[in-house]
C-alpha cells in the first residue's frame, strides 16, 4: 500500500482567495440576513488571504507570527448595545470564524480613563500551534493626554531639565564658535570631552524635536477621538493612530534612556577634570587589563553551569526550561546567593547537591570576590600619595574665582600658549622665570598653576617614599627572619 499516492503537499508560500467559514444558508433563520457592522469574512484577493495547510514557519520561531495586515478583522462599535455584541460574536461562532487554519486572534481595545488623564491601547493576543496549545500575550501602552495634568514633581523635573539642556547646548555651541574662529575645529573635535559634548547636543536636539513630534502626534490623537464617535470607521482609524503613536512612543522612550545612559558616561568623562574623583576612573582604566583576562576564565565557567543547569533541573524547573532563562537565574543566584533549595532538590538530589555547592563555592565565593580584590588592590595603590590632590570644594573655590577674574575683564592665558613657552624653559624653573615668560598672566592663574604643580610634585615624591619605605621594610624583615633562623640553627646544634 503506497502512502505517498494519498499525500498532497502544498508550497508554503501558497495561498487561496476562496471564501472560507460556515454559509449562510445553514446559519439560523435570525442570523441569515443580518449584515454586521464589519464583516471579516470579506476576502479582497489582497493582502487578506489564507493558506490552503497550516505551514511549518513555527518551527523557526517556535510559535506562528503575527501578520496583521493579513488578518481580517470583526469591529465592535463602542456604541452599540451588549445585545448586538452577543450577536455578532454569535454569528463568528456559528461561520467558523476561527477554524483549523487560524494561527493567530488579537483582541485590541482602547481605554480611556478621564480621571488621569491617559490613554491606553490593550492587546491581547492568542497564538495556536499546530500541536493544539494555545499561547497568550498581554501587550499594553499607555499615552498621557494632559502632558502635566497638575504643577507636580514631573513638571518641576522636566522643567529643571530642559534648562539644563538649553544651558549645555548654549555653552557646547559657543565654545564649537569660538575654535572655529580660531580655526581649530579639528583640535576641538580630537579632544574626547569636546567631542561627546558636541555628540551630546545632537542627541539632546533629536530629543527636542522627538517631543514635539509626538506632541503632534498626541493632537491628532485628541482630534480623532473628538469625531470618532459618528462611525465605525473613525473608530477603526482611531485603533491604529493610537497604536502607531504607542509605537512611536516607545521608541521615543528608548531614546531618551539611551540618551540618558550616554549623559551618564559623558558625567564619568567629566569627572577626570577634578583630581580626587577622577581616582575612580584611573582604577577602573588600571583594572581593565586584568578584569578582560578574569572575563575570559569566568565567562566559559559561567556559561558551563547555566547549560549544566538547564539539563538537569530545566525539565522540572520552569526557570532552568530554556538556555536564556538559565544564564538569568544563574546570575541572579550569583549576585543575590539565593536559590530554592527545595525545589532544586526534589529529583537526584546527589547531582542537585554537586551542582548548588560547587557553583556557590567557585561561582559565588571565589570568582566574585577576585573581582572585588582586584579593583581594591589597584585602588590602593592609586590612593597612595593622593593626599595633596585638590579637593572638591577647593576645586569650586578656584572655579568662583577663575570666573570672578574673567568677569573683572581679565584674560588667561592660552593652554596651548603655556606648553610652547614651558618647552623654551629648562626642566627647573622658578615663579619668577615663569611671570616673565608669561607677562600677560593673571595673578590667579599664576597661583592656580604654581599650586597644581606643587601638589603633584609632593604626590609623585610621596608615591615614591612610600615605595622606598616598603623596601626597607621588607629588607629589615628579611634580616629579622635570617638573624631568627641563625639562632635558632646554633640552638639546634
Amino acid at each position: 500500500y503506497d502512502i505517498a499516492e494519498h499525500v498532497e503537499c502544498y508550497p508554503m508560500g501558497e495561498v487561496s482567495t476562496e471564501p472560507f467559514g460556515t454559509p449562510r444558508d445553514e446559519l439560523p433563520e435570525e442570523l441569515r440576513t443580518w449584515e454586521p457592522h464589519w464583516d471579516p469574512f470579506v476576502i479582497d484577493g489582497g493582502p487578506k488571504v489564507r493558506r490552503l495547510r497550516i505551514a511549518r514557519e513555527e518551527t523557526a520561531a517556535w510559535l506562528p507570527s503575527k501578520h496583521p495586515d493579513k488578518g481580517f478583522t470583526a469591529f465592535f462599535h463602542a456604541n452599540i448595545t451588549m445585545s448586538d455584541v452577543r450577536r455578532q460574536l454569535e454569528y463568528l461562532r456559528l461561520r467558523s470564524w476561527l477554524d483549523k487554519q487560524t494561527q493567530h486572534l488579537t483582541i485590541r481595545a482602547l481605554l480611556i480613563n478621564p480621571e488621569t488623564s491617559f490613554l491606553m491601547v490593550v492587546s491581547v493576543n492568542f497564538l495556536f500551534s499546530r500541536g493544539g496549545g494555545i499561547f497568550s500575550s498581554i501587550d499594553f501602552g499607555t499615552t498621557p493626554l494632559d502632558a502635566f495634568s497638575s504643577y507636580d514633581s514631573t513638571m518641576l523635573v522636566t522643567v529643571l531639565c530642559a534648562v539644563l539642556m538649553f544651558v549645555d547646548v548654549a555653552y557646547t555651541m559657543g565654545t564649537l564658535a569660538v575654535h572655529i574662529r580660531k580655526r581649530e575645529f579639528v583640535y576641538f573635535l580630537r579632544t574626547p570631552t569636546s567631542a561627546m559634548s558636541l555628540m551630546s547636543v545632537f542627541i539632546t536636539l533629536y530629543v527636542v524635536y522627538g517631543y514635539f513630534a509626538g506632541q503632534t502626534y498626541l493632537d491628532s490623537l485628541l482630534q480623532m477621538l473628538d469625531s470618532a464617535r459618528v462611525s465605525v470607521l473613525g473608530e477603526e482609524q482611531l485603533l491604529d493612530e493610537a497604536q502607531a503613536e504607542k509605537t512611536y512612543r516607545l521608541w521615543y522612550n528608548l531614546l531618551v534612556t539611551y540618551n540618558s545612559m550616554f549623559l551618564m558616561l559623558r558625567c564619568f568623562v567629566m569627572l577626570t577634570l577634578q583630581p580626587r574623583l577622577a581616582l575612580v576612573l584611573d582604577t577602573l582604566q588600571a583594572t581593565s587589563v586584568d578584569l578582560l583576562h578574569f572575563v575570559i576564565i569566568f565567562v566559559p565557567t559561567f556559561i558551563a553551569y547555566a547549560i549544566a543547569g538547564m539539563y538537569v533541573f530545566g525539565r522540572r524547573v520552569e526557570q532552568f526550561s530554556s538556555a536564556l532563562r538559565a544564564v538569568g537565574t544563574c546570575f541572579k543566584m550569583a549576585i543575590e546567593n539565593e536559590f530554592d533549595w527545595a525545589t532544586l532538590s526534589e529529583e537526584d538530589w546527589i547531582t542537585s547537591v554537586l551542582w548548588v555547592w560547587s557553583f556557590v563555592m567557585l561561582i559565588c565565593l571565589i570568582m566574585l570576590n577576585m573581582v572585588l580584590a582586584i579593583i581594591m588592590d589597584i585602588y590602593s595603590e592609586m590612593r597612595n600619595g593622593s593626599d595633596f590632590l585638590e579637593t572638591l570644594w577647593g576645586t569650586v573655590t578656584k572655579q568662583c574665582r577663575v570666573l570672578t577674574t574673567r568677569a573683572m575683564g581679565y584674560k588667561f592665558v592660552p593652554r596651548r600658549r603655556i606648553l610652547e613657552g614651558l618647552a623654551k624653559l629648562p626642566e627647573v624653573i622658578t615663579e619668577q622665570e615663569l611671570q616673565e615668560e608669561f607677562p600677560e598672566m593673571p595673578d590667579v592663574q599664576l597661583e592656580v598653576l604654581l599650586k597644581a604643580t606643587h601638589s603633584k610634585a609632593q604626590t609623585e615624591i610621596m608615591s615614591e617614599a612610600r615605595t622606598s619605605m616598603n623596601g626597607d621594610l621588607i629588607a629589615a624583615i628579611k634580616l629579622a627572619v635570617d638573624k631568627v633562623s641563625g639562632t635558632l640553627a646554633r640552638m639546634s646544634r
